[in-house]
């Protein structure tokens, strides 16, 4: 594994942690949400890392996944595991 995505991981991780502290107190819903879009925008840095395509100074979730889907089928094999149409799944906005 890349150092530069090992320490995407790690970043994506840290958020996680937070979540986990944060997550039952009501009034900072808006915190968890934001860590959550942090963590999985973290997450897919780290695999584009990984392939060794330019990282792009962007934050807009659906073109970093649109960046991996030829290199990933993750939507298709997660909604085929778990026996889920494409349709349940909520998009994500840009």
């Amino acid at each position: 594994m890349r150092a530069f995505t090992k320490e995407w991981l790690k970043a994506s991780n840290d958020d996680m942690l937070i979540i986990e502290q944060i997550i039952n107190i009501e009034h900072l819903t808006h915190m968890v949400a934001f860590h959550s879009q942090q963590a999985i925008e973290k997450s897919f840095k780290a695999l584009i890392e990984e392939y060794e395509i330019d990282i792009p100074k962007i934050h807009k979730l659906m073109r970093l996944k649109k960046i991996l889907s030829d290199k990933l089928a993750i939507e298709n094999k997660i909604c085929s595991q778990l026996n889920i149409n494409k349709s349940e799944i909520i998009n994500v906005q840009q």
